[in-house]
């Protein structure tokens, strides 16, 4: 069986994940800066964490398909 390429996920960037954060906030009427910057650093580590492990479990299941 031919080889597959590796996958890899990527997560947002760090100006996309904040503009998401303000747009959030502010459709939610929070202007407080600290919530704004805090949403983002938490959706930031949730994106690399998925990507990362989405990119682990496409890499794995096309190993053993290969096998």
């Amino acid at each position: 069986m031919k080889d597959k390429k590796r996958v890899e996920y990527v997560p947002p960037t760090r100006q996309e994940i904040l503009d998401y954060s303000k747009s959030v906030c502010e459709a939610m009427n929070i202007k407080d800066t600290d919530t704004i910057w805090g949403l983002a650093n938490f959706l930031e580590v949730i994106a690399r964490v998925t990507a990362q492990s989405r990119t682990k479990e496409a890499n794995e299941s096309m190993r053993d398909e290969n096998e």
